[in-house]
């Protein structure tokens, strides 16, 4: 079922259910295209004047939006001004299509979007690297097994995807000041979080002001320039070290969707009327869904048009009594778009001017670069070597550059010729003069020509080799250059001049990032505030006392966790059945994992079956290449006796910086493959056979000399900084 909801961008408005349509399972982007643009215009004849369509993240409607655009009347464009254009940044360019006169803004779901940010996060099919550091799935469930973390065990482990209260939780300020004050060196995560939960929030929150929310939502955009110009410079791939295609799609339609709601507020709606950003989303259309089911669980097209006046009165009633819990676990959808609680509407009717905008995003700039700085990124380098990279006009032929010098002599010549001339009584001898210096500067031309030529026709071989030996030269310059900088970077770098937080540091432990800590509190959405699990405020090192707070001195807390532990013991030994002889003893002094059954039996048995044939298919291949030392490569001296663990060291093979080269890894993180179809890699503590494993993610150390190895190979030379790659478990010797 498609259906196409009409919302009013103000408080306590009940939506209104415009179309529903019946849909087959292959549902096209054009055909959802053609349905959403009669829907837009049907509105738009009928005088409704419509400012933004939203969708969800889904591939066929992000495709269909991008049909919509194409088929606009027209695409109205306007840009903000570039913060830095002299070092190849570009200005920001907003795109709105319009449609029979009415400026539409195009835009996403900004809880989808969120959630999106989640998932990639957690996903092993994909390493996020941020200069020295990545973000890790494992360090996230690490971290909410915690008892002392806001977040849920539940809210990492079966993760459900659809789960807004787990996604909300993740990414709020008390969960960045958890992982700041404990574990200071997973910098990739907690900026990550704030950059994004900050794009997200420019949406949600309900009471600061426009220009706060413009450079929240510019600040992701220059982030996430840099990442893509990182990766480039470092030659990494983008499908396996930055967030998927589709989430950068769904971040650059976020933030074009809020800024061209903002220009059609302030410039086509001449002001009248203020800006709720967190109306401009799919929630309503969710929320109908929702209540259907609730209803009817499994209903057909012909029950949801009986239904849709009970639905009317269930949502119009819902509005009345709104009640949310932000600590709820795995609940899916939780919908608080007519959550009106701290709002501030003269904030919202407030907008910037396109100047103000300019200077906006050179702040959002600034604190982009100190970020960088933090995960040990120079922008400015990384900035110059992207420009040469994307590089491709030619310089001008010699021939080309000479001629016009020679022009300009002769300009000047002329002119002071001229000049002479108006002196003079005898314009004869003037015009002799121009004459005979007119006829040498051809011959000398003629003469410079011929010897340009004979210049290109020699061998350049030679130059070439001087070439090369010059920018090894530059580059061992540029090496010892590094050094010094950070080396000095204590004397440098002012605490003033950092507004983020950088500051002279020589351990993770005097990082001192309360500022981005304070930033996300004060931006952050109420349900947000309210949803962490122990609500711990680290900074004074009191919490709020409740059941959940394992610190907590209350005699009933304690004795319900007692009680809980006493019936976990009681559960792990019910499990256990005593049985005489040998079997019984070897499961008394071992400590047997828990048993499964069922569909994750199944999948286990699997899975075993498909490592053994995967490390069979090993052997063979390095049996046929005469590999030496067979013994120890064909299971890579991974076994029940010695697993596979993160912090491991390992040497694979690489193709940096030629095939074939022997470098040396650090284990950072495991991945193995789960069964049945649509199958996803799954973190794993500890693996038995190298070829269980689908992904590794490893640290790379490159070759030196003899036996030296750095942590800064080649294709990450240029910038200083460390190398990650995600390999496949046959790369691993």
């Amino acid at each position: 079922l498609r259906l196409w909801v009409l919302s009013i961008p103000y408080p306590k408005i009940p939506p209104v259910i415009v179309a529903a349509q019946a849909i087959p399972d292959n549902f096209d982007a054009q055909t959802l295209a053609d349905l959403s643009l009669k829907v837009i215009r049907g509105l738009i004849s009928r005088k409704v004047n419509l400012v933004s369509y939203s969708c969800d993240g889904l591939d066929v409607e992000r495709s269909s939006q991008r049909i919509l655009i194409s088929k606009a009347e027209r695409v109205e464009k306007f840009k903000i001004p570039s913060p830095a254009p002299d070092e190849g940044i570009e200005a920001t360019e907003v795109i709105i299509p319009v449609f029979d006169g009415q400026h539409v803004a195009i835009g996403q779901d900004s809880k989808h979007g969120l959630k999106t940010f989640r998932n990639n996060l957690y996903s092993g099919a994909r390493l996020l690297t941020l200069g020295n550091f990545v973000g890790l799935y494992a360090r996230i469930r690490d971290m909410a097994l915690n008892e002392a973390s806001p977040l849920y065990p539940r809210d990492v482990d079966k993760v459900d995807r659809q789960d807004d209260s787990a996604a909300t939780r993740l990414f709020s300020a008390d969960v960045l000041e958890f992982i700041s004050r404990n574990h200071p060196d997973y910098l990739a995560e907690i900026i990550y979080l704030f950059v994004f939960g900050e794009l997200i929030d420019a949406y949600q929150n309900r009471f600061i002001t426009h220009h706060e929310r413009v450079k929240m939502v510019l600040r992701a955009l220059h982030f996430l320039n840099h990442w893509e110009m990182y990766l480039k410079v470092s030659d990494l791939p983008k499908s396996a070290h930055t967030i998927s295609a589709q989430a950068i799609d769904i971040t650059r339609t976020l933030i074009n969707g809020y800024l061209a709601l903002l220009h059609i507020h302030r410039d086509v709606l001449k002001g009248k009327f203020p800006f709720l950003p967190w109306l401009h989303s799919t929630e309503p259309c969710e929320h109908i869904f929702g209540e259907a089911r609730r209803i009817i669980k499994e209903f057909t097209f012909r029950d949801f048009i009986y239904m849709v006046p009970k639905l009317k009165n269930r949502i119009r009633q819902l509005m009345r009594h709104f009640q949310v819990n932000p600590k709820a676990r795995a609940v899916g959808y939780v919908h608080t778009y007519f959550d009106t609680g701290k709002l501030n509407a003269l904030n919202l009717a407030i907008f910037p001017t396109l100047a103000e905008m300019g200077v906006l995003s050179a702040e959002a700039l600034a604190e982009v670069e100190s970020l960088l700085f933090l995960l040990g990124i120079i922008p400015s380098r990384l900035r110059e070597r992207f420009a040469g990279f994307n590089s491709t006009q030619p310089l001008p032929s010699v021939n080309t550059w000479y001629h016009n010098s020679l022009v300009a002599t002769r300009r000047t010549d002329t002119t002071s010729d001229n000049d002479s001339s108006r002196s003079s009584d005898s314009d004869d001898d003037n015009a002799s003069v121009m004459s005979t210096t007119s006829s040498q500067e051809e011959l000398d031309t003629a003469d410079t020509r011929q010897k340009l030529n004979e210049l290109l026709e020699e061998p350049t071989d030679h130059l070439y080799e001087f070439a090369q030996r010059k920018l090894t030269a530059l580059r061992a310059a540029a090496f010892t250059l590094d050094a010094d900088d950070f080396t000095l970077l204590d004397i440098v770098v002012s605490e003033q001049s950092a507004p983020l937080g950088l500051r002279a540091l020589n351990t993770f432990a005097d990082l001192d990032l309360t500022a981005l800590v304070e930033i996300r509190r004060a931006h952050e959405t109420e349900q947000a505030a309210k949803s962490g699990r122990t609500r711990t405020h680290l900074s004074s090192g009191t919490t709020d006392g409740g059941e959940n707070n394992p610190n907590s001195d209350d005699p009933t807390t304690t004795r319900k966790r007692i009680y809980e532990k006493f019936n976990e013991i009681l559960k792990d030994k019910r499990n256990h059945v005593p049985t005489p002889g040998f079997a019984a003893r070897t499961e008394r002094w071992t400590s047997a994992q828990d048993t499964v059954s069922g569909n994750a039996a199944n999948a286990q048995a699997v899975a075993a079956a498909s490592a053994t044939k995967a490390a069979t298919k090993r052997r063979k291949i390095f049996e046929a290449h005469k590999v030496p030392c067979l013994n120890l490569v064909s299971d890579a001296r991974v076994s029940a006796v010695r697993p596979i663990r993160a912090g491991d060291f390992a040497f694979f093979v690489s193709d940096s910086p030629k095939p074939g080269t022997i470098s040396v890894a650090k284990v950072l993180a495991l991945y193995t493959r789960t069964a049945g179809k649509g199958a996803r890699n799954a973190a794993a503590t500890d693996v038995t056979n190298i070829s269980a494993l689908s992904r590794v993610a490893v640290q790379v150390f490159e070759h030196s000399h003899f036996a030296q190895f750095t942590s800064i190979p080649a294709s990450t030379a240029a910038l200083s900084t460390n190398k990650f790659l995600l390999l496949p478990p046959f790369q691993i010797l």
